[in-house]
């Protein structure tokens, strides 16, 4: 059991820097809120404890380390529905709902789908 799960932690771990690097690719690696290409990070809009959306490349935005943390007048974490409202402004609202319908399912555990999908992803934007 505890191989497994330690496999398991293993592929979540290079799912994750997958996901981050292709995030800011597929935001061309620059702050959706400034524009900045300094000190970027990924972010989830909904939290990466929600599995059906951890890896999903539209759960992502890519933000400066100011807009993702440490801005008291708007960052992801700091101000939270501010971020949801821009966020909405720039996929619109239905993408977001319907985002936020797909983070409350079930997760089927399957890291080989995820791989995959990662895998076309970055087939698709570096294709661009």
């Amino acid at each position: 059991m505890a191989k497994n799960k330690t496999r398991k932690s293993t592929l979540a771990n290079k799912c994750d820097d997958r996901w981050s690097k292709l995030v800011k690719l597929a935001w061309g690696c620059r702050c959706a809120y400034c524009g900045t290409d300094k000190n970027l990070n990924s972010h989830h809009l909904f939290t990466r404890t929600n599995y059906s959306t951890r890896f999903d490349l539209d759960n992502g935005i890519c933000l400066c380390v100011a807009h993702h943390t440490f801005s008291s007048k708007f960052s992801a974490h700091k101000t939270p529905l501010e971020f949801a409202e821009r966020y909405k402004e720039l996929k619109g609202e239905e993408f977001y709902n319907n985002l936020r319908r797909k983070s409350k399912a079930t997760w089927d555990g399957d890291y080989d789908k995820i791989i995959k999908y990662l895998d076309d992803q970055e087939a698709l934007l570096t294709k661009k």
